[in-house]
């Protein structure tokens, strides 16, 4: 795909160049990428599987909408996934807070890096629509990470910012133009060694949080008829961590 655009990295914080010595084509013969790596593996990794009925999320989004009901396609619509994102999203920050404690706080406050005082939520994007057409030989994915970004403190419900918290996230899906994304695609071009391209935010797993939906798979279009329970409802990962 050809990119358009000023093609600068720099204006896209999602990336980070390393130094040339520390190249993925040139790293060592275990194949150990630190940047991919949580900094803080004594919390360690645990799987759960939530479960949230149609009228819950029905619910979270009308009373999370800025819109009445939660209907309409206008600049302050925002989607069920918007709304249920974005509970998980401040549950998880919250609970990591209480998990790390004192801990969470010094890892917030590094005055070399300008995302620290902040959480950032990622979602991937599949952005076959803005970039359309899209070359017959392609036959990849084309998936695009949105950031959203709030200080951990203002990651809680409350009366006065309930909406507030999910038009971020919206507003960070909207911000994903075609323009932007052709920009992005000349500034990875733009790049000598990929190797040297690595994302930002990944060894940082205290404050980020990152999200993928299945919504509009076609694992939703199957029906194992009525013998095996009719059209399928729900997808889940079939193992955890």
């Amino acid at each position: 795909m050809k990119g358009e655009g000023s093609g600068r990295l720099e204006e896209h914080s999602e990336y980070k160049l390393l130094a040339p010595e520390k190249s993925a084509t040139i790293r060592d013969a275990e194949g150990k990428n630190e940047e991919y790596i949580s900094s803080s593996t004594e919390t360690g990794v645990g799987s759960a599987v939530l479960f949230f009925s149609d009228a819950a999320l029905e619910q979270l989004k009308r009373d999370v909408s800025p819109s009445p009901e939660g209907e309409g396609e206008g600049k302050n619509w925002i989607s069920t996934q918007d709304a249920l994102s974005t509970l998980l999203w401040s549950c998880i920050i919250h609970a990591r807070s209480i998990a790390l404690g004192p801990q969470a706080e010094r890892q917030t406050t590094n005055p070399k890096d300008p995302l620290a005082s902040v959480s950032m939520f990622n979602a991937i994007l599949n952005a076959r629509g803005l970039l359309s057409p899209i070359p017959e030989a392609y036959t990849g994915n084309v998936l695009f990470v949105t950031k959203a970004f709030l200080p951990p403190s203002s990651l809680i419900f409350t009366q006065d910012n309930l909406s507030n918290l999910p038009q971020t996230v919206r507003a960070s899906i909207n911000d994903l133009t075609s323009p932007l994304l052709k920009d992005k695609i000349a500034a990875v071009k733009n790049v000598d060694d990929i190797g040297r391209l690595v994302p930002s935010g990944y060894n940082s797993g205290d404050r980020n949080v990152g999200c993928s939906s299945w919504v509009r798979q076609r694992y939703y279009e199957l029906d194992w008829a009525s013998v095996l329970g009719g059209r399928i409802q729900r997808m889940r990962w079939r193992r955890g961590q």
